[in-house]
């Protein structure tokens, strides 16, 4: 691409790119993550605070905090489980 792209692109470091997990999770991901991490399944493993956790998720939904981080990483965390501890097919 020499010669259309300037030659600041061309040269600059490798670069990755964000997806907007954050405000998926306020719109098309908000009743999968809550099906998840807002579930009776969830509360009765007892291995977070899951008060604390559906505390996040309204938040998060609401616009009033910003916990994208944690969320991903507590959706994340409860699929593995389900998938490779108790073999649910997903």
């Amino acid at each position: 691409l020499k010669g259309f792209l300037p030659d600041e692109i061309l040269n600059r470091e490798k670069m990755g790119f964000g997806l907007p997990i954050g405000e998926w999770f306020k719109k098309e991901l908000k009743d999968y993550l809550y099906s998840f991490l807002c579930s009776d399944i969830f509360t009765q493993r007892e291995f977070f605070n899951t008060d604390e956790v559906k505390n996040m998720v309204y938040q998060h939904i609401s616009g009033t905090a910003n916990h994208t981080a944690r969320l991903w990483n507590l959706l994340v965390f409860e699929l593995w489980y389900r998938i490779f501890i108790e073999g649910e097919p997903y």
